[in-house]
């Protein structure tokens, strides 16, 4: 076969697969845009140019004038660079700006037809029609290729998100492409440089028929770490044979065939587990994503598991997701449903001053928008590349699309309690200038199912701080104050039964799942995930305790404790009590000692009750005693009552919080510096618990001296079952 039938034949298989991808376009009509239209335009052109310019090349038409087929191959691609300005155009919609280029490209191709024309009758000397063609093609073909690359630049910089600059990647790789292929058709290697014009084509169909191309530079990550594994194979391979080989070249009849079993057999139990390994640490070292999601997520769950305040649960998730991924900035914003005259959602930032750069501003969003349509349907992250390309956001309002744009967000990650919409993370960019990929966005998904609970807790605690914060601001009106703290009783009763009742089922669910797993699982449970479950069932019972603490602080709040008197030995009570927390406080690295004064007489009153009291008392003095400190713990009789005294050498309490100590909710130090460790509801029972049995509380302190906490009681017992509540606090006498 010769070689310009060969040419041909290619020629018209490359010009077959132009009309390949018309079709495929065809199949597309959903998003038929002007981009589309003018790339088929382009394909059309591009295969009846192969088409003749093979039929141009054969043996049987060589009687025709050289410099007519010359000039023909040349001019083609003038007119291919002057459509190709076109779809760079419509794709980066700058029609108006670049109607000059459009026009004078046009008129350039057009008078170099018609110059080669004039010139194939006037001018006979042969090659220099061809060369004057060669120079009105070159002409044209730079400036219209030129502007193309240069939009694609321009386009590039412009773009402000990975995703974007992905896909622009892609385009001006077929930019590339194509300018190599026309430089190797220039030269007369028609087959090598059409084949690159196909493959830049073919880049372009692929840019517009897919939503979200992969990534190139992940892409490069797995060729590369591909290559690398090869080569270490290879390389690993030859060694083990060449230092085999000596054993194998002596080795003669059933010798060489037993020798061979053991060449092969040290292949496969030493190179391919030393490959593993090998490949196992390009993964870890050079292509992990840097995190273990369990991981992250089992710290994370701890880190937040008592926060209620929304500030420091926000800080708490935007620290996590910026040493994990690699997120650059974000904030969290609550999000309120509001159905009054027009249903609206209210997405409200978190006024957070530890944080400079946490928004402060608020924004409302129709119920009929597509932005929380998106979340309440798919529950799913959703890109500001989704919100730019997907067509279910072209409706989008104005005012919306310029408020999401001003937030300069990369993603956005909606937070659910069970059917409710109530949070939304709002994330920039990596810092690392990559794309979110598909293991970031189930781990952001995760986290934002792991944040719904203590998001939800700290929405209605916040509710119920700002109108304990209201109420303190109220109390030069007695009468109010008193009208205002009524309501917020029953507003902590209803919150607190709330919050029992729903957390009373799932805690008992896991309860029920934990002790499965300790009964069928735990003898193949790996020691890892035996820690986990330990940590899990010790969680499990802190949880139950607070549980148990708001159940018993909203009885006593709504009067509905019954005291069940008995009498019992206080002293032998007392030491009950304080085994579990001597143990806590030798764990601690703190001192206990305990001091019992004389004989103490029998108690009457209600031996579970005042037994959590004296537990909360000592409890607290551990907790807030540092490493190396020390609590007393004295108990006596005195007048009728019973003394019971806890002394430590902590922080100690501000005057200023001295008195709220005994409220629900309050905590003696800042809660942003010290944790949050527990609900502050410690000090509130015991107050409850001592009153109820007509005893009173009194707490003496000092900053930097210590604290010390005591509460007395008659011997003789509550005067009746039924309790009531006063807020007293006394000095000892």
């Amino acid at each position: 076969m010769s070689q310009s039938v060969t040419e041909w034949i290619v020629l018209v298989l490359i010009a077959l697969a132009y009309l390949a991808v018309i079709g495929m376009l065809s199949l597309r009509k959903d998003n038929w845009s002007a981009t589309n239209r003018w790339l088929v335009i382009y394909l059309v052109v591009a295969a009846a140019w192969d088409f003749v310019r093979g039929l141009l090349g054969l043996e049987a038409l060589s009687g025709m004038d050289q410099d007519i087929r010359r000039s023909f191959s040349l001019y083609g691609l003038g007119i291919l660079a002057a459509i190709l300005l076109l779809v760079n155009v419509t794709f980066f919609s700058v029609c108006d700006q670049n109607r000059l280029w459009v026009i004078f490209t046009w008129a350039w191709a057009g008078l170099s037809l018609l110059a080669i024309i004039l010139l194939l009758i006037l001018v006979r000397a042969d090659g220099a029609r061809f060369a004057i063609a060669l120079g009105f093609t070159v002409v044209g073909w730079v400036v219209a290729l030129g502007r193309s690359a240069y939009l694609a630049g321009q386009a590039y910089q412009a773009a402000l998100q990975p995703m974007h600059r992905n896909r622009l990647m892609y385009w001006g790789l077929s930019l590339g492409l194509i300018g190599l292929g026309d430089l190797i058709t220039l030269f007369g290697l028609a087959p090598m440089g059409e084949t690159l014009r196909l493959l830049g084509v073919l880049a372009i169909t692929y840019v517009l028929l897919t939503y979200n191309p992969t990534d190139l530079f992940r892409t490069g990550l797995d060729a590369l770490r591909f290559l690398m594994v090869a080569v270490i194979s290879v390389i690993l391979y030859v060694v083990i044979l060449a230092l085999a080989r000596p054993m194998l070249v002596q080795a003669e009849g059933g010798a060489a065939f037993w020798r061979v079993l053991i060449v092969a057999g040290i292949l496969a139990f030493l190179a391919n587990p030393l490959l593993k390994f090998i490949s196992s640490w390009l993964d870890r070292s050079l292509f992990a994503s840097g995190y273990n999601p369990n991981q992250v997520l089992s710290e994370y769950s701890l880190s937040i598991s008592n926060v209620v305040n929304p500030g420091l649960l926000q800080r708490s998730a935007m620290e996590v997701m910026q040493k994990t991924i690699g997120v650059k900035s974000g904030s969290l914003w609550m999000i309120y449903e509001s159905k009054d005259a027009e249903p609206l959602w209210q997405v409200r930032a978190i006024d957070d001053p530890q944080r400079a750069d946490a928004p402060r501003a608020e924004y409302h969003f129709l119920a009929t928008s597509p932005f929380p349509a998106y979340f309440l349907e798919a529950r799913s992250p959703l890109l500001q590349y989704d919100l730019d390309f997907l067509s279910r956001f072209r409706e989008l309002p104005t005012e919306d699309r310029e408020w999401l744009a001003a937030q300069g967000a990369d993603i956005y990650v909606p937070i659910f309690s069970k059917e409710n919409w109530i949070g939304l993370f709002v994330l920039g960019a990596k810092a690392s200038g990559e794309r979110y990929f598909d293991e970031d966005l189930g781990l952001l998904k995760m986290l934002a199912e792991q944040t719904a609970v203590a998001l939800e807790n700290a929405r209605l605690f916040g509710d119920l701080n700002k109108i304990n914060m209201d109420l303190q601001a109220a109390h030069v009106d007695l009468e109010k104050a008193y009208a205002q703290m009524r309501e917020v009783d029953e507003l902590k009763s209803s919150f607190i039964g709330v919050i029992t009742h729903e957390l009373r089922t799932p805690l008992a669910n896991i309860a029920f799942s934990l002790q499965l797993l300790e009964m069928y699982g735990r003898e193949r449970m790996l020691p890892e995930q035996l820690e986990q479950l330990d940590q899990l069932t010790n969680s499990l019972g802190l949880a139950r305790q607070m549980v148990d603490n708001l159940v018993t602080f909203a009885l006593f709040l709504n009067k509905q404790v019954e005291l069940r008197p008995e009498e019992f030995s206080f002293k032998l009570v007392m030491l009950e009590a304080l085994v579990p927390l001597k143990q806590m406080a030798d764990d601690k690295g703190v001192l206990m000692n305990i001091d019992m004064v004389g004989d103490l007489p029998p108690l009457c009153g209600d031996l579970k009750l005042l037994k959590e009291a004296m537990h909360h008392l000592v409890h607290n003095a551990i907790k807030f005693t540092p490493s190396g400190g020390k609590v007393w713990v004295s108990c006596w009789a005195a007048q009728d009552k019973v003394h019971f005294n806890v002394k430590d050498t902590g922080s100690g309490v501000p005057s200023d919080k001295m008195r709220a100590l005994w409220d629900g909710f309050t905590q003696a130090t800042d809660p942003l510096r010290r944790g949050l460790e527990g609900l502050g509801l410690g000090l509130a029972l015991v107050r409850f618990i001592v009153t109820a049995h007509g005893g009173d509380v009194w707490v003496e302190s000092e900053p930097g001296r210590g604290s010390e906490f005591g509460f007395r009681l008659p011997i003789a017992g509550p005067e009746d079952s039924q309790t009531t509540v006063q807020h007293v606090i006394a000095k000892p006498g």
